[in-house]
């Protein structure tokens, strides 16, 4: 009898409770709010403000067009 992992339970105990968490807005409008918390506890502000213009630079010129 193969292994099962206790996520791998929880997971599918979840996903059968609530079908609805495999649509990507549903999990987008869960995992957001969670990761930018993330974010603001690890990162401090001078780190935050490097990352925001990171991320504007990247807005103007995405890796995609440079290549």
């Amino acid at each position: 009898m193969p292994c099962r992992h206790p996520l791998r339970e929880v997971r599918e105990g979840l996903l059968g409770a609530q079908p609805g968490l495999l649509d990507a807005k549903t999990w987008k409008a869960l995992t957001t709010p969670v990761v930018l918390r993330g974010v603001v506890d690890l990162y401090n502000p001078a780190q935050l403000d490097v990352l925001q213009r990171v991320n504007a630079l990247l807005d103007l010129n995405p890796p995609e067009a440079t290549s």
